[in-house]
């Protein structure tokens, strides 16, 4: 499977699930979705980062800054799961699901743009 073809499945079979579920009106699984994704691409972008500065020695305020944000947007992310299941309604299985599926899928992209840019570590 090709990077363009893997990038067009990634983006239609969501879009096809939050277009049947905006059709029934069903607006705590989509909020469900949306909030699962952005935990999920916030946690790999995160780990990128984390893999990347791992190579490089940093002994100055960007290390310590990098940890201190890694914490905050954990709150952050915790207190908008928090709020959004117990008094928004939001499905907590939506939020497990498109959680568990970016998780999953980003690999597979990394791998995939690391080898098109030819850059092995």
């Amino acid at each position: 499977m090709t990077q363009a073809k893997a990038k067009k499945i990634a983006v239609l079979i969501p879009t096809f699930i939050l277009a049947i579920l905006l059709i029934q009106e069903n607006y705590n699984w989509i909020f469900g979705i949306f909030i699962g994704t952005a935990i999920a691409l916030s946690s790999c972008e995160l780990i990128q980062k984390a893999v990347s500065n791992s190579f490089v020695r940093k002994a100055n305020w960007r290390g310590k800054a990098f940890l201190i944000g890694y914490f905050f947007r954990f709150l952050f992310f915790a207190g908008l799961i928090y709020v959004a299941i117990l008094y928004f309604k939001v499905s907590v299985v939506a939020v497990t699901v498109s959680f568990t599926a970016v998780q999953l899928l980003y690999p597979f992209y990394l791998v995939q743009s690391l080898e098109k840019q030819n850059q092995h570590v």
